[in-house]
């Protein structure tokens, strides 16, 4: 009972169990590529490894806001990847470095996310938190040569969506 005890304190101190790590790492459909999200960087080397060793193709995991795929832009982000069968790491630096916004604050609400692709919303960090991860996914892709061309594409996809598009 003791026992029993503490692990009924796993969900509430956001830990998991390795079968958690594994089923987040399945890939059934064979994307290509996966990005990962973790609450804890402690979770890096083990989301990496189960990658690799489901043989993953592509995959990248970072800590992200409150664990999901969503690149921090006030921070620099450590990436830990797996690529064609090779294991890695970078760091890509802060976007929006000393600026802060309140993300557990934010409303829930899906019309401030259609304001912000419509651009009726100014939000420049939750902006650069988009542009910020599509880089990731860009470079993971292959579609840019390093951290510098993939951020340049995805300002420039964000730029240039169709604001009038939401479906």
């Amino acid at each position: 009972p003791p026992l029993a005890r503490l692990f009924d304190l796993r969900p509430l101190l956001g830990l998991r169990s390795a079968a958690n790590t594994f089923a987040r790492e399945l890939n059934p459909l064979g994307a290509r590529c996966q990005l990962q999200g973790v609450f804890h960087p402690t979770y890096l080397p083990t989301h990496r490894e189960t990658a690799y060793l489901l043989e993953q193709p592509r995959a990248v995991i970072f800590k992200g806001g409150g664990g999901e795929v969503q690149r921090n832009p006030a921070k620099p982000c450590r990436t830990a990847t797996v690529i064609d069968g090779v294991s890695g790491e970078e760091i890509w630096p802060a976007l929006t470095p000393g600026q802060t916004f309140a993300w557990r604050d934010e409303p829930l609400d899906p019309a401030g996310i259609v304001a912000l692709w419509r651009g009726e919303r100014a939000a420049p960090i939750p902006e650069a938190a988009v542009v910020g991860t599509a880089a990731i996914a860009l470079k993971l892709l292959g579609r840019a040569k390093d951290m510098a061309a993939a951020e340049e594409m995805a300002r420039a996809m964000w730029a240039a969506r169709d604001k009038r598009r939401v479906r």
